[in-house]
């Protein structure tokens, strides 16, 4: 099974046209549509992407008074 990837732009509302396909009259084909949106989503998914990020005394213990073993 071939698998082809198609990129397009949706010209009416729910119209979606493809040409010079790769696929012959009778051929039996499965559509899977997947929308994208045209612009990045502002900051829904990755809230932190771009910030700095600062560490305060990188080798040093974290919560040493919490470890149970050294009770």
């Amino acid at each position: 099974m071939q698998t082809l990837h198609v990129e397009t732009i949706c010209t009416e509302n729910g119209v979606i046209s493809l040409r010079n396909l790769p696929i012959y009259q009778g051929d039996f084909v499965d559509v899977v549509i997947i929308p994208r949106s045209s612009s990045p989503s502002s900051g829904s998914q990755y809230a932190l992407r771009g910030e700095s990020v600062d560490y305060i005394d990188p080798f040093e213990p974290v919560a040493l008074s919490e470890w149970e073993a050294l009770r």
